[in-house]
């Protein structure tokens, strides 16, 4: 994934272990260049980027997320 650089993804994702992030059109040019360049590297995050979704960020996770508070304040 290549997002730019927030403090809500880096709540999730690790910078260039999960993610690829930039702030700007200049760093996000460098990036591209950078991870088009180096197909291993790519590959590897990637995939930690995915094992990370699959673990706890899915839409099947939220959603069960939200239905557990939603049951959680009706039985309040």
């Amino acid at each position: 994934m290549l997002h730019q650089r927030t403090p809500d993804l880096l709540e999730i994702f690790q910078e260039d272990e999960s993610c690829i992030c930039f702030s700007g059109v200049d760093e996000l040019a460098e990036k591209i260049d950078r991870t088009l360049a180096d197909e291993a590297g790519r590959v590897r995050i990637a995939a930690r980027g995915q094992e990370l979704v699959e673990q706890a960020h899915s839409w099947d996770h939220r959603a069960r997320t939200i239905l557990d508070h939603y049951l959680a304040s009706r039985s309040s």
